[in-house]
């Protein structure tokens, strides 16, 4: 596949370019039209699953839906202010979590070294510092040791300086 696809050509110039720009010009089209009859417009799984959600705020369903919610202490042995993705059930007063309770301490270990990156990467861009970059790159499952964590920061700092701040 990575011999077929053009490093150049990201995946939000594939959004501008694919999906966003064949939704706007059926928008245009069934406008044009004053009909949606025949449209191919389709939401897909994400688009459906909002549109599920909205309908069970707005009729107070109370169904029940994976979501990202602050954790409180639904996960008990967990940072109760981290953002946690659990079920809960959705209706007109929001999203009241499901209580989890202890979770074993393989996936604590998973869930705290992933929350460990992430918190790292929002210090390293707002430090602009070279080392927490690559202490938060070092905490992803897929970077095996120091040369190839250095090695991928580089390159990614590289291809996206301009969005990036100075490292140093």
């Amino acid at each position: 596949m990575v011999a077929h696809d053009d490093l150049s050509f990201t995946r939000g110039d594939f959004v501008v370019n694919g999906r966003e720009t064949s939704i706007y010009n059926e928008c245009r089209r069934v406008i044009a039209d004053g009909s949606a009859k025949d449209s191919s417009l389709h939401a897909g799984v994400h688009g459906n699953y909002i549109v599920d959600i909205c309908h069970a705020i707005i009729h107070d369903t109370r169904e029940r839906f994976t979501v990202n919610i602050t954790n409180n202490g639904s996960i008990s042995n967990f940072d109760p202010k981290a953002v946690v993705e659990i079920p809960a059930y959705v209706g007109a007063s929001g999203a009241e979590p499901v209580v989890i309770g202890e979770i074993p301490t393989f996936q604590k270990g998973l869930m705290d070294m992933q929350k460990a990156y992430e918190k790292l990467t929002v210090q390293a861009a707002l430090t602009g510092s070279y080392q927490t970059a690559l202490e938060a790159v070092l905490l992803n499952k897929t970077i095996p040791n120091l040369t190839v964590g250095k090695a991928v920061l580089d390159d990614l700092y590289a291809a996206n300086k301009e969005y990036w701040p100075e490292l140093v």
